[in-house]
Formats: structure tokens, C-alpha cells, sequence
């Protein structure tokens, strides 16, 4: 199976299209079998991508929170600009509220280590001190956890305030 063949790309595409349109009709576990009836393909198609509709389901929400957070306009400058960025990524997780919700069912911690690993992936790249590194994950994990509870301007300021003194 070649993943850079076209046919993949467009069956891949439909899975994941059609799993999200299911997962927003029906709000609850989705099936193989619903899924596959829906794209109108068959079981062995499906698993020739996923083993499973967790595993989906999973890819889903990790390529989602990653494209969210990668394509937030103030990610470039959130280690030397935190009040921009800080209210950037704020202001587009916020936006992608619906999508969040449907995709993780209430599960914050799930959501939130998932942003953390796309954040410490994002800002870790070219680090090549280990205090630096620690500084930036300390402020990186406690930020999301803070944040994700409440987005309050009182604890954005807070948080950005952290992030100064951190890094």
C-alpha cells in the first residue's frame, strides 16, 4: 500500500470525511460497518487504513489539534511576544470550539496533552539548551493546563505574565 498514491489519499479523505459528518449526525460510536455503509466501501478498504475506528478516530483528533494549532497565526512569535501568542492560540482554539467538543467528548486531559506535544515539537526544534528546554516545558504545561479550564482574560494575563518570568 502506498500512502502517496492518489487513490489512498482520496479513500483516506473520505474515511475521515465521512466518520466526522457521521460523528456530527449521530453523537455517539460510530461502527465500521456505519462508517463503511455511509462512504460506500468496504470493510477491507477500511482496514487496509485503520485498524480500527479508535485508531480513526484517534488520527482524527490528533491531525486536527495539530493543523489547529500549527496554523494559529501567533504561534511563531509565542515565545518572544507570549501576550500575542498567548491570545492567538486562545483565540483559535476558541473558534474550533465545536469541532473540540464533538472530537473529544469532554475529554480535557486527551485535548490537552495533545496540544502540549504539538507545542513541545513546535518549540523545541532547535533548542539546544537544556534549560531552555525545561523552561519551555514547564511553561508550555502549565500554561494548557490553566488555560484549558478557563480562558478568562484575568488568567490569560496570568499566564502570559508566567510565561515572561519562565522564559
Amino acid at each position: 500500500m502506498n500512502k502517496n498514491d492518489l487513490r489512498y489519499i482520496k479513500t483516506e479523505k473520505l474515511i475521515n470525511d465521512t466518520y466526522m459528518a457521521l460523528l456530527r449526525e449521530k453523537k455517539g460510536k460510530l461502527s465500521v460497518t456505519a462508517l463503511c455503509t455511509a462512504a460506500m466501501i468496504n470493510k477491507t478498504t477500511f482496514y487496509k487504513h485503520y485498524e480500527s475506528i479508535e485508531a480513526l478516530h484517534k488520527n482524527i483528533c490528533e491531525t486536527f489539534v495539530e493543523k489547529t494549532v500549527l496554523n494559529c497565526p501567533g504561534i511563531e512569535k509565542a515565545h518572544c511576544d507570549p501576550e500575542e501568542g498567548v491570545h492567538e492560540l486562545v483565540a483559535t482554539l476558541l473558534s474550533e470550539e465545536a469541532t473540540l467538543s464533538l472530537l473529544f467528548h469532554g475529554n480535557l486531559a486527551y485535548l490537552i496533552n495533545l496540544i502540549e506535544d504539538v507545542l513541545l515539537k513546535f518549540y523545541l526544534q532547535n533548542v539546544n539548551s537544556p534549560e531552555k528546554e525545561a523552561a519551555i516545558c514547564f511553561a508550555i504545561g502549565g500554561a494548557a493546563r490553566v488555560l484549558i479550564h478557563s480562558q478568562s482574560e484575568e488568567r490569560i494575563a496570568m499566564i502570559i505574565e508566567f510565561i515572561k518570568k519562565v522564559l
